[in-house]
């Protein structure tokens, strides 16, 4: 299981593995404002009045670019007896409707840093509530990660992790295991005991037919909060959101496929990766992201903070969980980059802004796409 765990985060490394290309980029740069939020899942005008950051993708929509598998894989790549792509080969033909938006809200305090992720997606991809007690009974990998959600990175002084949250609202986790080589400066829980970031009330997500939110308290570890969480402190962040099909079958079970055997697995087949604010040369987050001491002008809420969100996260037999994203998104667009090279809109919130939400996209090295095309075995293709 330790080499299958291996594979699986050289997947998730290459399926992060991105350039991003300025489109509509201008200078500003106004920073995270510091508050502490109430965890419901919600994005509240304190977000809005925040850094934000309006994700975009290249428009060249093909396999050099983003990650599609099962009935969105770019049908006219070229791949050879084993499966892997020919060299120089491209994708263009993809079913995928190119649905997808999102945009990425900031706030921290003493203690957290808190981001807050809506997506705009049409059709729900989650996996049903058998399947999701699978992956919890499979501890020694890092969870359902193929289905709706977000996969978000942040670097600091080097030291680089990631956290999956799901669209269902089911969990939040880290790679804290040294075989992942991630150098994880938060106390969030790894998959393999993922229930204590619920119990915590680190996260919360909001969820209809056309959308949802996950809000994640992030409690940044002690030996690192006074780097970090200080006015002009700052680190990188770059996200991914995997957009799944709705019905889609399911992938198979990678740790009995290595013992040659093909079992019904609980990650979904059908998916389209889109990725942001990564560096084209080793994938890393490179959206710099600077906290103020700076605070928005509404006030303090009760309950705020983590432990006290009411936001249910736990889905029925793959359904979304309850609760409703009233948060609309508003801010100016101030179309910028802040010390990173995305193309995407970045600016500050206003309390009475605009609705924001940008076409989201990745562009993932052909490298990226052969090593995670090696790692998915899909059912329907074999």
């Amino acid at each position: 299981m330790k080499k299958i765990g291996l594979a699986f985060a050289a997947a998730t490394v290459a399926a992060m593995t991105v350039a991003s290309f300025p489109i509509s980029a201008a200078n500003y740069n106004e920073n995270v404002l510091k508050y502490t939020p109430v965890i419901d899942g919600k994005i509240d005008a304190a977000y809005m009045e925040s850094f934000y950051i309006e994700h975009e993708w290249p428009s060249d929509r093909n396999s050099d670019n983003y990650w599609g598998n099962g009935k969105f894989a770019f049908t006219d790549l070229e791949l050879d007896a084993s499966g892997n792509k020919v060299e120089g080969s491209i994708g263009y033909n993809t079913a995928y409707d190119w649905d997808c938006q999102a945009t990425s809200y900031f706030l921290w305090d003493d203690n957290n840093i808190y981001i807050a992720v809506r997506v705009v997606d049409t059709d729900v991809g989650v996996i049903d509530d058998a399947h999701y007690a699978m992956a919890c009974a499979d501890t020694l990998n890092v969870g359902p990660w193929l289905q709706d959600g977000i996969s978000i990175g942040l670097t600091q002084k080097g030291m680089y992790f990631s956290i999956l949250a799901d669209r269902a609202g089911r969990y939040v986790s880290v790679f804290r295991e040294d075989n992942y080589g991630q150098q994880v400066w938060c106390d969030l829980a790894s998959w393999s005991s993922h229930d204590a970031n619920r119990q915590a009330g680190y996260f919360a997500t909001t969820s209809d037919a056309g959308s949802y939110t996950i809000e994640i308290c992030i409690p940044v570890s002690e030996a690192q909060r006074a780097k970090v969480l200080k006015d002009n402190g700052n680190f990188k962040y770059g996200i991914a959101v995997i957009d799944a099909g709705a019905n889609s079958p399911y992938g198979l079970d990678q740790a009995r496929l290595a013992d040659g055997e093909e079992v019904e697995g609980y990650n979904l087949a059908d998916f389209m990766v889109h990725t942001d604010c990564m560096n084209p040369i080793d994938g890393k987050p490179d959206q710099k992201i600077v906290f103020s001491e700076s605070v928005p002008t509404v006030q303090p809420e009760e309950n705020a903070g983590p432990g006290n969100n009411v936001a249910n996260n736990g889905g029925v037999n793959g359904a979304t969980n309850s609760g409703t994203n009233n948060g609309t998104n508003a801010g100016t667009s101030n179309g910028a980059n802040n010390g990173g090279t995305s193309g995407s809109t970045i600016g500050v919130g206003t309390s009475n802004g605009a609705v924001q939400t940008g076409d989201v996209g990745i562009a993932v090295a052909a490298t990226s796409i052969v090593a995670a095309a090696c790692f998915i075995a899909i059912k329907k293709r074999r």
